[in-house]
């Protein structure tokens, strides 16, 4: 009986310990265990948003407000400083071209802008920090 209580104890408490760290996940702690820089985040909300919006799209329509948020990837600090470079810049421009091309979109248009988008996104990523790539590539809309 002392064995099953203590087996108890112990699933129990690792079940807490597991509880909690999906709840600080979900909750916004940092995934980086030196804290999240505020590019980090950035990212991250875009990629929620690209997610909700994919969505939108498949419906043929899109959300009337433009992340204007998504305009700060020009001012976000990133983790590593030497990663705003002139072609860093080049690419944020042509995101927030093919955001705002997107939110102009006719509704035939819409999904071909849509995973232009998406591909500026993947386009970036190459040149720089390609871990993201395989999500970003899951947000595209297939034919």
């Amino acid at each position: 009986m002392r064995i099953f209580r203590n087996s108890l104890f112990v699933s129990g408490l690792l079940l807490s310990l597991f509880l909690t760290q999906c709840n600080n996940i979900r909750e916004g702690n940092p995934l980086n265990p030196n804290g999240d820089s505020e590019l980090a985040l950035l990212m991250r909300m875009m990629n929620d948003s690209t997610a909700s919006i994919k969505e939108y799209v498949k419906q043929g329509k899109l959300p009337e407000k433009f992340p204007e948020a998504f305009l700060k990837i020009h001012t976000a600090k990133p983790t590593d400083p030497t990663v705003k470079t002139e072609e860093f810049e080049a690419f944020a421009n042509n995101y927030i071209d093919g955001l705002r091309q997107l939110y102009q979109s006719s509704p035939n248009e819409l999904k071909a802008n849509y995973n232009s988008l998406v591909q500026r996104c993947i386009n970036c990523h190459q040149s720089s920090c390609p871990g993201p790539i395989k999500t970003i590539k899951k947000l595209k809309i297939e034919n």
